[in-house]
């Protein structure tokens, strides 16, 4: 077992590095289209990577539909319009 700990108040969230996944989409979203989201088919946890205030051409690679990548970021929960989802914020895309 590895231990990720401790983290929270005080301490630097866990930040994970998700090898070789491939995308099935990339889109920009906001009302000014300012946010970027990867979305995935898997069994895994999260099925969305989401990254605000950042489009795909400002990140280290550039994301593409289809492509494998190397995704940084951290796992967060969101409960956005009624619905809890689990899901990586983006750091940076390798």
């Amino acid at each position: 077992m590895t231990a990720i700990g401790p983290f929270g108040t005080g301490n630097p969230k866990p930040l994970f590095q998700c090898l070789n996944v491939v995308p099935t989409d990339v889109s920009v979203f906001g009302k000014t289209k300012e946010h970027t989201k990867l979305q995935f088919t898997t069994s895994g946890v999260a099925k969305e990577a989401i990254a605000f205030f950042t489009l795909p051409e400002t990140f280290s690679k550039t994301p593409v539909a289809g492509e494998s990548m190397t995704l940084i970021g951290h796992i967060e929960q969101s409960f956005f319009m009624g619905r809890l989802q689990t899901r990586l914020r983006i750091v940076d895309i390798l």
